[in-house]
């Protein structure tokens, strides 16, 4: 008599939530607050491109600063600021001045 071995089922993987930015300028500021918490949920690595530095700087772990085209990497910017980070506060933190400054040096 033959046996077969008898297979458990594998939980189905949770399917990888899509981030896109919304088109309205409104519902994207408040969309901030989630892409962070959704980072902290999984710590995964997200790409975010933007011309606002403070956005970057609010956002990131690491501003990466690209020359004209062809677009190389002409700089790269450790964020210091401490996570949790208050998205609307960010411009009163202590550091956020001089990181500022720094990036926007580079990229005049």
């Amino acid at each position: 008599m033959a046996r077969t071995a008898k297979k458990a089922a594998a939980p189905a993987a949770p399917a990888e939530p899509k981030i896109e930015r919304p088109p309205q300028p409104k519902r994207w500021k408040a969309s901030k607050d989630d892409l962070l918490k959704l980072w902290s949920l999984g710590r995964k690595t997200i790409v975010f491109v933007t011309h606002d530095i403070a956005e970057a700087i609010a956002l990131g772990d690491r501003t990466l600063v690209l020359s004209r085209a062809p677009a190389q990497i002409a700089g790269e910017h450790a964020i210091t600021i401490a996570r949790p980070r208050d998205i609307r506060g960010i411009m009163t933190h202590p550091d956020f001045a001089a990181l500022y400054q720094r990036i926007r040096a580079q990229v005049q």
